[in-house]
């Protein structure tokens, strides 16, 4: 739901269920998944598990220093006088999840000056379509800076590229493959609902490319279409945008060296883990709130099960206390029912038995007491001495 991600507006909020899915071309996954592996298989849930960690706003924040602006102003739906007032604006809206899915209308333009900061060890520059102006006599006129900044952290951008480097390797776009010459090449493909939109953006050390194909006539999908002379069932960033992209960049980059991207700091690549500390016993509210000063996600299960800790507090969490976790990981928390507070242990336990007369040692294993989950079980072992006696023993049966 929306109560489950932050922003800095004051008209964000509200518990309206926020559903989302995967389009063919991702993998959706019910279990674990590295952001490694979300980005090259491009799985929403994986971003959408991020984005909860933040605050919508700084993603704005980072995207703007990115260059990224709507491709038209239209009407404020984050701020409600604004809108009221007939006010529009060119930002990215700070009150929907989907900003980082891709929630707006954004030009090829701005998304290639974007990618091109990552090459750019995370420096962007305004694109500009005039390079140079020669008066008569040939003297250049002044013309418009790049206005070129640092947006990005270089170890950050490093890690960008690597990461974006799966998707022509092992990822969405494997089909599409890389470029000639073993040119270094990282990029993303897009698809939006319906694959009414579709796209690829890639980038090499030199150039980026951002291809969009869609029907700017016709609002409606892509999918069961002939486009070129041949008929595609489902259309994806992978299917025309990125083969067109390849084509592009192949062209473009003929007779230019080719330049390797620098690898980033090994702490960019792995995230950084902490213990996760024993909840059980505790309120739900309590538990979430210690696990969330560590810095996991913390989500409460519905459902409910019968444990030693008292009813409506936490029994166990998943993954458990003690467990080393990543930062950031999505911690599950299952709330008690009772019913075992005070129960007794029963089993049989494991005893050795002393044989008498002229009897050796008996030796009888008994099993481990499963009891209840209340006090530990006793229970007892009968030895056969290898002599003539027969001796008993008494064991301690597991806990229950």
């Amino acid at each position: 739901s929306f109560s489950d991600f932050k922003s800095c507006n004051p008209s964000f909020g509200g518990n309206a269920p926020y559903p989302y899915s995967n389009a063919d071309e991702g993998r959706t996954s019910n279990s674990t998944m590295s952001v490694w592996d979300g980005t090259a298989q491009s799985v929403n849930g994986v971003y959408i598990s991020m984005e909860k960690q933040l605050d919508l706003c700084d993603i704005r924040k980072t995207a703007e220093s990115l260059g990224v602006h709507l491709a038209s102003p239209r009407e404020d739906e984050c701020d409600r006088e604004k809108r009221d007032a007939g006010i529009l604006t060119n930002r990215l809206p700070n009150c929907l999840p989907s900003i980082t899915l891709g929630v707006a209308n954004i030009s090829p333009m701005t998304m290639a000056g974007a990618y091109a900061a990552f090459a750019a060890d995370g420096k962007f520059c305004k694109p500009t379509a005039v390079v140079e102006i020669l008066d008569r006599n040939k003297k250049p006129i002044k013309i418009p800076g790049a206005n070129c900044k640092q947006a990005l952290d270089k170890q950050v951008a490093n890690g960008v590229n690597l990461g974006l480097s799966r998707a022509l390797k092992d990822g969405t776009a494997s089909r599409v493959g890389g470029l000639p010459d073993q040119r270094p090449a990282s990029g993303k493909t897009g698809t939006t609902n319906d694959s009414k939109d579709t796209w690829f953006v890639g980038y090499t050390r030199q150039l980026a490319t951002a291809v969009w194909v869609g029907d700017p006539f016709d609002d409606n999908t892509l999918n069961g279409r002939t486009i070129g002379g041949k008929y595609h069932r489902n259309v994806f960033g992978a299917t025309l945008a990125g083969p067109i992209w390849k084509q592009i960049m192949t062209a473009a980059s003929k007779g230019m060296e080719v330049k390797q991207f620098d690898q980033p700091s090994s702490q960019y690549l792995t995230s950084p883990k902490k213990t996760l500390p024993e909840v059980a016993g505790k309120s739900p509210q309590e538990a979430k709130k210690i696990l969330e000063a560590e810095g996991f996600t913390v989500t409460i299960s519905k459902d409910q099960v019968p444990s030693q800790a008292p009813q409506g507090t936490v029994a166990y969490t998943s993954p458990g206390a003690g467990a080393s976790v990543a930062v950031g990981s999505t911690i599950t928390i299952t709330v008690s029912s009772g019913g075992f507070e005070n129960g007794i242990g029963q089993g049989a336990g494991n005893g050795d038995g002393n044989g008498d007369q002229n009897g050796g040692n008996g030796n009888q294993n008994g099993g481990n007491g499963n009891g209840g989950n209340g006090d530990q079980g006793n229970g007892q072992g009968n030895g056969q001495g290898n002599g003539n006696g027969q001796g008993n023993g008494n064991g301690n049966g597991g806990n229950g």
